[in-house]
């Protein structure tokens, strides 16, 4: 199959390989002159048996375990759509027990690697909320300290205070 690249993308890098249409007026590539790369046409579609194929499968997207158990495993592949890990996890236990085909590699492969990943994570946020709590314990001792110590300058303020009172009385 011809890959459709941009016009001149290999001469910018910043252009990248996705395909779009040349508009320039003396474009070589729009004028689809000899020597040039090809543009996307209607004759290179693929055949229509094997038109959203992969491996012989039919695609299918994934969102949730309901959806894998929904698939026929002979006729129809897995690809998980955008979920979250947890799901995901979930997602690739299904796939292994109904032993439909992930068209998007190794579903052992890739369960592993997502937990040791959650639990990573797990841990780096029990870990942050523990120095968050010693944080605010800190806090509220300083705030604690603070309020103390204000109280015992209020405090030495009204005893001087009531001294002036008790003095110019006497005079």
């Amino acid at each position: 199959m011809t890959k459709f690249i941009r016009h001149r993308a290999h001469t910018k890098k910043r252009l990248g390989d996705a395909w779009r249409r040349p508009r320039g007026w003396q474009n070589k590539m729009r004028l689809s002159k000899k020597g040039h790369r090809p543009k996307v046409r209607v004759g290179y579609r693929t055949q229509k048996d094997t038109r959203n194929t992969r491996k012989g499968l039919e695609v299918t997207t994934v969102y949730n375990v309901a959806d894998v158990q929904s698939l026929d495993p002979k006729t129809q592949g897995a690809v998980i759509g955008a979920v979250g890990m947890k799901k995901k996890i979930e997602i690739l236990k299904a796939i292994q027990q109904t032993k439909v085909t992930l068209l998007t590699g190794d579903p052992a492969a890739k369960q592993k690697e997502l937990e040791t990943v959650f639990a990573e994570r797990k841990k780096a946020t029990e870990q942050r909320d523990k120095e968050r709590a010693e944080k605010q314990k800190e806090l509220e001792k300083k705030t604690e300290a603070e309020e103390k110590a204000v109280d015992a300058e209020e405090q030495k303020k009204e005893e001087d205070e009531e001294k002036q009172k008790v003095l110019t009385k006497a005079r």
